[in-house]
């Protein structure tokens, strides 16, 4: 989310720096911890093959993300693709926030 935000309304190098260095964290952080769950989560005879799903919808949702970022840069302007990518994210956060709390 804040890389989003910083790319959509920095358009000058040090935001391009600030916003590139921080999607490169979030990568960082997220990656290997998604793949971790994925594989945590199934049975030790299918760790492998639940790999092969994942990967398969990971890359459905960049296209899908990928392509909707580049008709708004397109039909719109680079700033709100950025900050639709910003708005997604802070939507995600959100009812990751709300989803996440335990019952009691």
């Amino acid at each position: 989310m804040a890389a989003g935000l910083v790319l959509g309304l920095r358009p000058d190098v040090p935001g391009l720096v600030l916003g590139v260095a921080l999607w490169g964290i979030h990568m960082a952080l997220t990656q290997g911890v998604l793949a971790a769950l994925v594989i945590d989560t199934c049975p030790p005879a299918l760790r492998g093959t639940a790999l092969g799903p994942f990967g398969l919808m990971t890359a459905g949702a960049l296209l899908a993300g990928s392509t909707a970022a580049g008709w708004l840069w397109d039909a719109v302007s680079p700033t709100a693709a950025w900050l639709a990518v910003a708005a997604v994210a802070g939507t995600a956060f959100a009812g990751f926030a709300v989803l996440s709390r335990p019952t009691t």
